[in-house]
């Protein structure tokens, strides 16, 4: 018989688990010193930024069978589903304008970050404003 195969190292110096152990440690640390985890709260920015409102909100309006009505709020607008919503690999429409879009009614567009991070790039898009100004 051969031997018993020996138990391997993970490849990294810390696995999975002991992340999670050492997360775990922290938090009961952190539970502690309570006065210190209230002044880290108290100093911390509002969860959703200047708004204070969460960037997507999603309200059921109706419901009909399996049908649902709904408003999507977004930073930029609502938008009613159901909606025709394109998607822009690379923020823009093949063989469509914005004029066109527009015409459309087209309120919302979905684009690929991984695809926009790549190309335009990110400061780019942050020197522009943002996808929604192009």
């Amino acid at each position: 018989h051969p031997p018993p195969p020996t138990p391997r190292k993970p490849a990294s110096s810390e696995s999975c688990f002991g992340a999670m152990s050492k997360r775990k440690a922290e938090e009961s640390e952190e539970a502690a010193q309570p006065e210190k985890a209230a002044k880290q709260d108290a100093e911390a920015p509002p969860p959703f930024g200047k708004s204070g409102k969460p960037p997507l909100v999603f309200n059921l309006e109706a419901v009909c069978g399996r049908a649902r009505a709904a408003t999507v709020e977004l930073p930029h607008g609502d938008v009613l589903t159901p909606v025709f919503m394109p998607v822009g690999t690379q923020g823009t429409i093949k063989g469509m304008s914005s004029e066109d879009m527009k015409a459309l009614g087209c309120r919302i567009l979905l684009g690929n970050t991984f695809h926009l991070a790549n190309r335009p790039t990110c400061e780019l898009l942050r020197k522009c404003g943002g996808l929604h100004n192009l």
